[in-house]
């Protein structure tokens, strides 16, 4: 047995948010009866569920990706503009698995997908301070001072103060690059920081997840996570077994 809420989480219906608002509106039914009780337990050989009047045929497996982003690509499953999205190049991926936070459209790199909710939330929640990594091309060569302030100082972003875990130059070109590793997630964080530095942000590239590194992926590719690698990420910052 398994509750409801999980059992919907799993078999990739929607976030663990989406789908507590939708037991919550009445929109979740077992056995055509509405449930409001997410912790309503499901025995999957035998109820019937609907989700928004969708019959979920559930599987109780996980299933954990990391994929190459392109640039131009939205990350998501659908785009009512009709721009290309994630499930463009994911179609071989037998199982139903979602994004785990978000690329924006001209930035390219790692992105895990899971069906896994529980998982996904850990990820995204910034109380869990799961660092992510980048390689980023400016427009300049940002000097020692500027990057000293950053890392030293912070920037306030939204009345906030956010302050990289690393910074580093990799080259001293022109048009210079730069490593960043954060564990904040707001949109366009890391533009952000450079653009109130004084620096735009030419080419950005997520190469690192926690423990998940991009390694020899090439655009829109992706790879099934090892047990290994998973065991290394979940062990590296506390995740409940």
């Amino acid at each position: 047995m398994i509750s409801i809420q999980k059992y919907l989480q799993i078999s990739g219906a929607g976030s663990r948010r989406e789908i507590r608002a939708s037991i919550q509106q009445g929109q979740v039914r077992k056995n055509h009866q509405v449930i409001r009780d997410p912790n309503t337990p499901i025995d999957n050989a035998r109820d019937l569920v609907h989700y928004h009047n969708r019959l979920i045929r559930g599987t109780l497996q996980f299933y954990y990706y990391l994929f190459y982003k392109p640039r131009n690509v939205i990350t998501s499953l659908s785009d009512p503009r009709g721009r290309p999205t994630v499930a463009d190049y994911i179609r071989k991926i037998r199982h139903r698995v979602v994004p785990v936070g978000r690329l924006d459209f001209k930035s390219e790199g790692l992105l895990f997908l899971t069906n896994d909710g529980d998982l996904t939330h850990f990820i995204i929640s910034v109380r869990n301070r799961v660092p992510k990594t980048y390689t980023v091309k400016l427009t300049g060569n940002i000097n020692q001072s500027d990057l000293d302030h950053i890392i030293q100082k912070g920037i306030f972003i939204e009345n906030r103060k956010v302050i990289p875990l690393a910074l580093r130059k990799l080259n001293d070109r022109k048009n210079c690059r730069v490593l960043i590793k954060i564990n904040e997630g707001k949109k366009h964080i890391v533009r952000n920081i450079f653009k109130y530095s004084g620096y735009t942000v030419r080419q950005l590239k997520r190469t690192e997840i926690g423990t998940f590194k991009l390694g020899s992926l090439k655009p829109g590719e992706f790879r099934a996570v090892t047990s290994r690698e998973l065991k290394i990420f979940k062990d590296r910052y506390g995740y409940p077994a």
